[in-house]
């Protein structure tokens, strides 16, 4: 009896429809879910400490968004397993997929362990360090750190969107819903800064005001933080499911040929590939 293998099942029609049919579901849930709670249960424990809990990010919708993370990065080292097994050279491809599996793990795993909030406080404690020496470090430390950061992040970026952008010409669907998941991507620093903005108003003393102090002193306030919180959360599973569904429909393209080498007869490959020379040269 035939089994499918991992990527067979991954890659199958059926499987893409079940993901797209989950990850909407999940999406309205979430969004519905927010909006219920802000408007009938505001002072609801479970709602601050499980669905607004902005600050340490241990939410609900950060191990949702942690898990769609895991499940790209899986889809995209099956595409570079996929790509090996392709006869001909695929190796800067293939290293290109691999790449980026691993920068989605990486951030599948960061969301669900806080990595960056510990990183953050190191950088702080260096900041303060080097501030007994050189005046303002403290106000500008952090953004001190952007280029160290993200310069080796950009050029690997670039390096691996220009192979994943060739391959992903492969398939139409794939192309639409991996530059819709970008486009959702960019739109996050924007909906983070308004959020921070509206979470951490100040006190006339000058003190931040976070979100129970916040709900108790201006409820127009609070309101207009969790809309925001809402579309920061929303528009990054909405670009992480793209993603998914992006690299699943690129993997049935590229698995669809394996599949029939592997299941003709060898009778028949023998007899096409005669029939493919005689064509040529004729």
């Amino acid at each position: 009896m035939y089994s499918p293998s991992l990527e067979e099942t991954i890659f199958s029609n059926r499987f893409i429809a079940r993901t797209v049919a989950v990850t909407l579901t999940a999406l309205v849930l979430i969004v519905i879910g927010h909006l219920v709670f802000v408007i009938l249960f505001p002072y609801s424990p479970l709602f601050i400490r499980f669905q607004v809990n902005v600050d340490q990010e241990g939410n609900f919708v950060t191990w949702w968004n942690s898990t769609l993370n895991l499940a790209a990065g899986i889809a995209a080292f099956l595409i570079a397993w996929l790509l090996a097994r392709r006869p001909k050279d695929n190796r800067r491809s293939n290293r290109a997929w691999i790449a980026m599996g691993a920068m989605l793990v990486y951030i599948g795993i960061d969301d669900a362990a806080q990595i960056h909030e510990h990183t953050y406080g190191i950088f702080a404690r260096v900041n303060a360090f080097l501030g007994r020496w050189v005046p303002y470090i403290l106000e500008i430390g952090w953004y001190l750190w952007i280029p160290v950061l993200g310069i080796p992040a950009v050029i690997l970026l670039l390096i691996v969107a220009k192979a994943i952008y060739k391959d992903l010409q492969a398939n139409r669907t794939a192309l639409i819903l991996f530059g819709c998941g970008i486009v959702l991507l960019l739109t996050n620093p924007i909906t983070e800064y308004v959020q921070a903005k509206l979470a951490e108003p100040e006190t006339p003393a000058g003190a931040p005001l976070f979100a129970p102090q916040l709900l108790e002193t201006d409820r127009d306030a609070w309101l207009q933080m969790q809309i925001a919180d809402l579309t920061q959360e929303a528009s990054e599973i909405a670009a992480v499911s793209c993603l998914l569904l992006s690299f699943l429909c690129l993997g049935r393209e590229y698995l669809a040929p394996q599949k029939v080498s592997r299941t003709e007869p060898a009778f028949d490959r023998r007899h096409s590939m005669r029939h493919n020379a005689y064509v040529d040269a004729g």
